[in-house]
């Protein structure tokens, strides 16, 4: 009985040491993976921060390429009749698209769906006023386009949505 007691007196002081000793380390250890964590975060954020700064860019230069009125004055020469000014303008917002479709990496999804919204929208708009009476002729067909914009200007939408995602950064 003497030599159980006597264990019992040196197990119990080494179990609470050791169980001490292992709360201490598995809060330090913790401790250590919550700030090499935290630390990891930052430097992607840091790393990651120009590429996604420079999409938003890209997507802003997109609108203003696929914006109509800016299309029209740089392709206005190039086409004979508003059938070829459509099929010019389609083409070149098809193109721009593509060009900027690996963007989409940085961007979030709900500002992506905003930004293809407002190619078919645009594309859309092209395409009614190419079926308009009297569009056969560049210069109606490209009246009929602008005055399309005034009631509802898709690319104004699309750069708002931009910049307001940007903004979370900035905050």
């Amino acid at each position: 009985m003497d030599t159980v007691l006597e264990i019992i007196k040196i197990t119990v002081p080494a179990l609470i040491v050791f169980l001490t000793v292992y709360v201490l380390m598995k809060y330090h250890y913790m401790k250590v993976y919550t700030l090499e964590k935290m630390k990891l975060k930052s430097d992607n954020a840091n790393s990651t921060m120009p590429l996604r700064l420079h999409a938003y860019e890209r997507l802003a230069l997109f609108c203003e390429r696929i914006s109509p009125e800016n299309m029209i004055l740089r392709f206005r020469k190039e086409a004979t009749s508003g059938k070829d000014l459509e099929q010019l303008l389609i083409l070149a917002v098809k193109q721009e698209y593509d060009h900027n479709l690996t963007q989409q990496i940085y961007i979030s999804e709900s500002l992506w769906s905003i930004i293809d919204m407002c190619k078919s929208q645009v594309i859309e708009l092209l395409v009614r006023a190419g079926k308009a009476p009297n569009s056969d002729d560049a210069d109606v067909f490209s009246e009929i386009v602008l005055n399309a914009l005034d009631e509802s200007n898709p690319v104004r939408t699309t750069l708002k949505a931009i910049r307001k995602e940007v903004e979370i950064y900035f905050n």
